[in-house]
Parts: C-alpha cells; structure tokens; sequence
C-alpha cells in the first residue's frame, strides 16, 4: 500500500476528528447559555412574585382614612368624645358616593308631516291647452319645485305623480290615503272657454265636507301665494264636486295657480322661474297651516 495514502488518511481522519470536537463544545456552549438564560429568567419571575405579594401585604395591613398609628388607634383628642370613645370608633374608609344626575333622555323625533302634492292631469289627459303648451306640464313643473321646497324645509313629501303618466282621479286621493299623508294639495291652471287677457289671478278650492280644517288650508295658501307671486286673490271657494276634495280623508285644497287663457298670465306659468316663484308661496302657506297642528 502507498506510504502516502496511509499518511493522508490519517491527516483527515484527525481533521475530522477535530471538527467533532469543536463542534461538541460549540453546542456545550450553546446549550449552557439556554440554561443560564432559563435559570436567570426564573429567579428574576420569582423575585417579581415575591414583590407582589409583599406589595399586596403592605395594601392590606394600612387602613386608608384613619388618624394615628397603623394599629387602629385613634387619637385620643378629638374634639367632643372622650379618649375610651375613641378608642374602639373607626371612620369608614370608603368614601360617600358622588351623587350622579340621571342622563337625559334624547327625546324621540317626531315623523315628519307628509304632503301629498297632486300635480293635476297628466299623460293622455292634457289639461286646459293654449298655443301648444299643456297645462300637465306646467303643473308638473310647480310641483317638483314645491316638493323641493317642502323636503327643504323638513317635510316628507308624497308625489300621485312625479312624470308625465295617467292618473285616474279616483286613484289620486285614494293614492294619498293609502300613503297616511297628512295633507293634500293639488295643482292646476286655471282657464275660461275663451281667451281673455282681463282675467287673472290665483285662486284655491276646498271641500266642506267636514271640519277638518281644509279651509283654513285653502286660505292659507292663497294669501301666501298670492303674497310671493304678487297676483290678483281671487280668494277660496268651496265645492263638494270636485272628485280629488271630495274623496279625501284629510285636509285638502286645489291651487288654481293662474289663467292659461290669459296671454300676460300663461307665459309667466310656463317659465321656471315664475314656477319656482308659485311653489314657494304655495309652499309657504302649507307651512304655516302645519305650523298650528
């Protein structure tokens, strides 16, 4: 066998022999360091239980509110007792509850006014006509400007008709009950069979059917119309005949917001601003009949 095989074996089984070594002392350490680490962690966690526990003997031997030595004793000079009257008194060491007030309750807000707003016509019904120009359209128009005002001002608001559909009359009262309004108000215009420039102004209807107040909402409404749109008050007038008053439950008036057969009059129903202008004192003397209830 070679001489020098025999020799370098040997070289690396002592390499390896060392390797083992230090690797049996890297983990020696490596694990005398663990237990150290445990055995400090230890002492430490029962140092920390003995203080508590010292701490908590301390807390109940002192009697928090008592005067003189930690005994019990109290001094013997207070004022009007004699020294053996005091020498068995404790004051209490819990102090008197702090008074408290009651929260206040939040009182629960009331459910906002419902209106139902009834703009008149609508789809295949036109309504009075002058020159192309439907009285459906106008109505529509004043209504959605009247809802705006309403649910400006806090009120819910209950549209028969929010487009350009049919609604039967029967069905537009009977659409208000069924949605428990509290008031109804339908819009229109107004018109004679022949055109005439002489006749204006705003005028509201009601039905005295009952006492349910719906004529001092019809005369609210005009006054503040009227007071808004600066337009002749043609005032209100009572009819049992109309079919939206006469079958409703509750107070109800119809605005006749101005003449489509006057020339003057219909251009001004037909303009948005002077349609803004009508639903607001519309919108104005509903607030004031709401205001009483």
């Amino acid at each position: 066998m070679d001489m020098n095989y025999l020799v370098q074996r040997r070289i690396n089984a002592r390499k390896a022999y060392r390797r083992k070594v230090i690797a049996t002392i890297a983990l020696s350490a490596i694990l005398l360091v663990l237990i150290v680490v445990g055995l400090i962690k230890i002492i430490m966690d029962e140092k920390k239980a003995e203080d508590a526990k010292q701490d908590t003997n301390v807390s109940e031997n002192i009697t928090p509110g008592l005067s003189g030595d930690n005994s019990g004793n109290t001094d013997n000079n207070t004022p009007g007792t004699s020294g053996g009257e005091n020498q068995g008194s404790i004051v209490s060491a819990t102090p008197e509850p702090t008074p408290t007030e009651a929260p206040t309750p939040t009182p629960t807000p009331l459910p906002a006014k419902l209106v139902a707003i009834d703009p008149g016509h609508g789809g295949e019904d036109l309504g009075s006509t002058r020159q192309r120009l439907y009285e459906k359209d106008a109505n529509l128009a004043i209504a959605l400007f009247l809802k705006k005002e309403l649910e400006d001002a806090g009120y819910a608001v209950f549209m028969i008709r929010d487009t350009d559909v049919t609604v039967e009359n029967k069905e537009r009262p009977a659409a208000a009950i069924a949605a428990e309004a509290d008031i109804y108000v339908s819009i229109h215009l107004n018109s004679l069979e022949a055109d005439s420039d002489a006749t204006q102004g705003a005028e509201v209807w009601y039905a005295d059917k009952r006492d349910d107040g719906s004529d001092i909402l019809a005369q609210y409404v005009i006054d503040e119309l009227c007071k808004v749109i600066d337009t002749r008050n043609r005032g209100i007038k009572m009819s049992n005949n109309l079919i939206v008053l006469k079958y409703n439950e509750m107070p109800a008036c119809l605005v006749e917001c101005g003449f489509i057969t006057s020339e003057t009059e219909r251009a001004k129903l037909f303009d948005p601003e002077y349609q803004q202008k009508v639903a607001e004192g519309i919108a104005n003397g509903i607030k004031k009949y709401l205001a009483l209830e």
